[in-house]
């Protein structure tokens, strides 16, 4: 399949920023295209591509005087990138999923950002700095997704083990690229047994077994930098009940 197009939106900038002007409409022309094939039966494949051409960008960014957010634009960014998934289904009872994606993404004109520079004695200065060709928030140049679920038929139920494994690349959370995650892996299990009527579901679980510490969201600020991050390792046990 093949997609283009062209958009725009708008909005009105906080009184207080980096400009006293409104931001300009926001304007994209996108192109999309990819393929789906089965070359066989237990064999799936997707790969898809994109490039996005923003003009004047809208961002948010963290108001200099308190905890609130502002509104901006950042001039021009480019981002492209693609996709590509593979399932494998060797049997009934096992399925194997991959998949791995590349996203560039970079402001190419963003002259007056509004960015957090630490200081020694602690929070950040506020100045407007131009971040022309840093990379764009929130877009880690490469992730992959690896997972299988098996299950087996065991004391008149079924068994079932699930396993996934997630890694990221270094994601940036502000525009001057100054406060990052760097890389990172998650791992997650399951292990379930039905019972022959199918009423009863009991399962062992765990996520982030290595218990990778995760920022999710960092907001860098004038008095602070605020970090939120992942839950740690989680270990539990299931019982449900289907009528």
């Amino acid at each position: 399949f093949v997609s283009y197009g062209t958009g725009f939106k708008s909005g009105v900038f906080n009184a207080v920023g980096t400009s006293p002007l409104s931001t300009d409409p926001e304007t994209i022309k996108a192109l999309e295209g990819g393929v789906k094939i089965d070359p066989t039966p237990w064999l799936r494949t997707n790969l898809s591509i994109y490039t996005y051409d923003y003009k004047d960008l809208q961002v948010n960014a963290r108001n200099a005087a308190g905890t609130s957010y502002i509104l901006q634009n950042a001039a021009n960014a480019k981002i492209y990138g693609g996709e590509l998934e593979v399932t494998v289904s060797p049997s009934n009872d096992l399925n194997v999923r991959g998949s791995v994606a590349y996203i560039h993404g970079e402001y190419e004109d963003f002259p007056q950002a509004q960015t957090f520079v630490p200081r020694a004695d602690g929070g950040n200065d506020v100045i407007a700095q131009d971040v022309s060709g840093k990379r764009v928030v929130r877009a880690p140049r490469t992730t992959f997704n690896l997972g299988f679920d098996w299950s087996h038929d065991l004391a008149g139920g079924r068994l079932s083990l699930v396993g996934n494994l997630f890694h990221s690349g270094k994601v940036y959370h502000d525009f001057l690229n100054i406060y990052h995650q760097k890389s990172y892996t998650l791992a997650s299990g399951e292990i379930s047994w039905t019972t022959p009527d199918e009423h009863w579901r009991f399962s062992l679980w765990a996520k982030n077994i290595t218990n990778e510490a995760v920022a999710q969201q960092i907001k860098p600020g004038a008095p602070s930098t605020d970090v939120f991050y992942e839950p740690p390792r989680r270990i539990g046990i299931g019982a449900e009940l289907r009528f």
